[in-house]
């Protein structure tokens, strides 16, 4: 079977290189919206009733204070419907520790239905100890999005 490459888009809201000042993620259940970027299923063919999507996202964090585990919760909509999460844990060791991470995850959302479709990236932090530890949005931030079929 071919796979047939319906539609691609990238979003890319910041790379963090001008020197803009990180952004701390809320914590649950407030979310951070990183990213959005829109999708289009077109009919390929007669048999064609929906398409899926390969989602990649990739996402610069940092881990500020002392000793705490904390974890950040990754949300993808589609058409505002939730539609996949993760979940990263995070160290800190040491009073000045700064801790630098690099999220990457993909997934496919399958049998996506004809018609455009918009996908949002959202973000929250689970702190151990709220208000002695921070995560904060380092960048840069990139969504991703491949229509096949």
């Amino acid at each position: 079977m071919a796979i047939t490459i319906l539609d691609y888009s990238a979003s890319v809201p910041d790379s963090f290189s001008g020197g803009a000042a990180p952004v701390t993620i809320p914590q649950v259940p407030t979310q951070l919206q990183l990213a959005d970027l829109g999708i289009f299923i077109p009919q390929a063919s007669a048999d064609t009733a929906s398409g899926n999507v390969l989602l990649s996202v990739d996402v610069g964090v940092q881990n500020l204070g002392p000793t705490f585990n904390n974890a950040l919760q990754f949300h993808l909509y589609r058409d505002g419907q939730e539609i996949f999460n993760t979940q990263l844990g995070t160290q800190t060791i040491g009073a000045t520790s700064n801790y630098f991470y690099n999220v990457s995850f993909s997934t496919v959302d399958q049998n996506v239905p004809l018609g455009f479709h918009v996908y949002l990236l959202n973000v929250s932090a689970i702190i151990s100890v709220a208000g002695q530890s921070t995560v904060q949005l380092f960048g840069p931030v990139t969504l991703s999005g491949l229509a096949i079929t």
